[in-house]
């Protein structure tokens, strides 16, 4: 918020629609609402930020440099929804290993509207099982941390191998 020059109590509340070196509340709400919507399967989310894309359709092609978060959202969008879902504990090296692996995918912007879950107690199922009915199927195998990948709604078969997971990420 800033204020006025001419009046110390008038509070102005700047809405930028440009991406600068900050991206701008919106292009950031935008994104949170299709993650929410992959989250959650929330498809009033997904129309929501569907509506706000589409708004920015014709801003976006005439200086499309301006926009550079919102055609991030538009790409995670467009993508088929990956979602993966880990079975291990927190604290275990295989399970840092694993997700390390993911995060070094995802940074690279490889996979686009991916969204991970780590279910790591019973209480974390519990809590997901309410919006995601599948991860009270979600076990570890023989003990060790297990992924499950699922790609426009139909899951693989579960590995352990964390290598094995990244060649299934690079289909």
């Amino acid at each position: 918020m800033t204020e006025a020059n001419h009046h110390k109590h008038l509070i102005v509340r700047v809405k930028e629609e440009y991406d600068n070196v900050i991206p701008a509340a919106g292009s950031v709400a935008t994104l949170n609402f299709i993650r929410l919507s992959g989250y959650a399967d929330r498809s009033d989310l997904k129309t929501a930020a569907e509506k706000t894309l589409k708004s920015f359709v014709p801003k976006i092609r005439q200086n499309p440099t301006a926009f550079t978060q919102m055609l991030v959202t538009m790409n995670a969008a467009l993508a088929k929804p990956v979602q993966i879902i880990i079975a291990g504990r927190a604290e275990d090296a295989d399970t840092r290993d694993m997700l390390k692996k993911i995060r070094s995918m995802s940074i690279s912007g490889s996979i686009p509207g991916m969204t991970i879950f780590l279910v790591s107690s019973d209480a974390d199922r519990a809590r997901l099982k309410k919006y995601l009915s599948f991860v009270e199927s979600i076990k570890q195998i023989d003990n060790k941390t297990t992924a499950y990948v699922c790609k426009d709604y139909t899951c693989s078969k579960p590995v352990t191998n964390p290598d094995m997971l990244l060649n299934m990420l690079k289909k």
